[in-house]
């Protein structure tokens, strides 16, 4: 159990079943044995339980955890012009991101937060399964769900250019699945 003000998680054999992370009210626990009817007089007891101690106010560690990571943005731009990530993912065939991919979009919108004069062109790639017919259209498709994602996180899109690049750049061998994965990819290219 995880317990934070308004943050709560429980977890039962290293399971996540309650995740609780911003209640509108305190969150208060008590923990009561109880049958169908109440209570039956029996005193059960609960083995292997252990609270979890951390100390962090709500929300600062993720915080801090984001500035390093939009550091390491800022490290990738500044040794090779780009940031590349196979992190941003979408649904198969589609261009709807997934909610995982939200992490990433943030840290580059923490750069470019930081350094709003910074023009990103936002490269969608994919890898060589299907067309190029669909392949193209798909990877721009890709690239404009990126840079509407970074403008509802408050990024200027003057200063973004969504560019499809189907599979026609691969760095690496499409004929494996690791290859394809890395060829399914998200590029800012700063301008």
């Amino acid at each position: 159990m995880s317990f934070n003000k308004r943050a709560i998680k429980i977890y039962i054999d290293g399971k996540r079943v309650i995740n609780i992370p911003n209640s509108q009210s305190a969150v208060r626990m008590k923990i009561h044995q109880a049958e169908w009817g109440g209570f039956n007089g029996n005193k059960n007891y609960m083995t292997n339980f252990r609270l979890a101690k951390g100390g962090n106010e709500l929300y600062a560690q993720q915080t801090t955890d984001m500035s390093a990571a939009a550091a390491a943005v800022e490290k990738a731009i500044a040794e090779t012009g780009k940031f590349v990530t196979n992190n941003i993912l979408f649904e198969t065939g589609k261009a709807t991101l997934k909610p995982e991919s939200m992490d990433e979009i943030k840290k580059v919108a923490e750069y470019m937060k930081k350094n709003p004069s910074v023009r990103f062109e936002v490269q969608g790639h994919t890898d060589s399964q299907g067309s190029d017919a669909i392949n193209d259209p798909l990877s721009q498709q890709r690239a404009e769900a990126v840079v509407k994602a970074l403008e509802g996180l408050g990024v200027d899109g003057f200063n973004l250019r969504a560019v499809g690049k189907g599979s026609h750049e691969p760095v690496a061998d499409n004929s494996t699945d690791e290859g394809r994965a890395k060829n399914r990819r998200v590029e800012f290219i700063k301008k």
